[in-house]
């Protein structure tokens, strides 16, 4: 690779969008030597099931590592997991962890899940998911029982 930005070329012309000129996130780890470098560490990426949660998800278990991602659904999760599993040259495990951020509950849930799966390790931490507008009332009601 050259310079100091090798990809800027490629940005000179408008995106035109999957398959152009653009690297890919696997294309980047490879220009890097990257891929199997993360064997042993742990990930988790939340909102793992579309767009550039996937997409994260897939690069880095590439590296090698144990990528857990969080879903809402988890038939969905499943799915994804699988695709990524058919595409990634990672060897590193790749599983969903249910979690639905509109419940407090859940979020705690899925981190207990996380540590016992991972024997309470967890090297990165990707923070991908959202949600917009939760009703305050709903948090405040979270909030207080969570108190008691």
């Amino acid at each position: 690779m050259a310079g100091p930005n090798p990809y800027g070329a490629l940005y000179a012309s408008e995106p035109k969008g999957p398959g152009d000129a653009r690297p890919t996130a696997l294309r980047v780890l490879e220009d890097n030597n990257a891929l199997g470098a993360w064997q042993g560490r742990v990930v988790l990426v939340t909102g793992g099931t579309s767009g550039i949660g996937t997409t994260t998800a897939q690069a880095l278990h590439a590296t090698g590592a144990d990528v857990y991602f969080t879903a809402r659904d988890m038939t969905k999760g499943e799915q994804t997991a699988e695709t990524i599993r058919k595409q990634s040259p990672g060897k590193g495990k790749i599983e969903p962890i249910l979690m639905n951020m509109e419940s407090l509950e859940s979020v705690k849930q899925a981190a207990r899940s996380l540590l016992s799966l991972t024997g309470n390790k967890l090297n990165v931490l990707i923070n991908n998911a959202g949600k917009c507008q939760v009703p305050m009332q709903l948090l405040r009601q979270q909030t207080a029982t969570d108190q008691r």
